[in-house]
């Protein structure tokens, strides 16, 4: 035991002087850091935004919105809750997470949130606009799946007026009926719309 001693002592002597002649000014010498700079990616992409016209609303004869939006590519329909209210599926988020926009100006009940987007008639609409995904600050908050606004029809002349009527057919008896009328006057600074 007495000649293990300093036999590791003279083992370890070497590292200890070794380790005290290394100032730190020769490690800064010896260690060199790459650095390849700083890389800014800069770029824009559109939002994912679909639209259907009126036009084509009005040429496949989908009368409310549920059925309207339903053209669009990531757009599915359910009914759900106690009332059977339809609901509008934008890539899986529910009406919750995509609410829904009547020019820009949220529409809710205060009852569970959700609207009937059934309810809702494509007569009186020029378009309506499907935003997934990430959505303008301007939609407010509860907009983590998209927004969905529907843009109302504005007259073009000093008198429009347009009407429609229409019925559909189940297998024994008659399904539905329509009929609308829309009025409005464009006025240059402001207009009037009834219908």
């Amino acid at each position: 035991m007495k000649k293990l001693i300093p036999l590791l002592l003279l083992a370890i002597a070497p590292r200890i002087v070794s380790a005290a002649e290394i100032s730190p000014d020769s490690l800064d010498q010896k260690i060199k850091v790459f650095s390849a700079g700083e890389i800014t990616v800069v770029g824009k992409k559109d939002q994912a935004r679909e639209t259907v016209s009126g036009a084509e609303i009005e040429m496949l004869d989908k009368t409310d919105i549920a059925k309207a939006t339903n053209l669009l590519p990531g757009v599915n329909l359910g009914s759900a809750g106690p009332r059977n209210e339809g609901r509008i599926f934008v890539r899986g988020f529910d009406m919750r997470q995509v609410p829904l926009y009547l020019d820009g100006i949220p529409l809710y009940v205060p009852y569970d949130g959700f609207v009937d987007p059934n309810r809702f008639t494509t007569f009186d609409l020029s378009e309506i606009t499907v935003s997934k995904g990430y959505t303008s600050v301007l939609y407010g908050p509860n907009t983590l799946g998209g927004a969905i606004n529907m843009v109302s029809r504005k007259p073009q002349g000093t008198l429009d007026a347009a009407a429609r009527t229409g019925l559909s057919f189940g297998e024994d008896k008659i399904a539905s009926k329509v009929a609308s009328l829309n009025v409005g006057s464009n006025q240059g600074l402001y207009y009037i719309q009834a219908g």
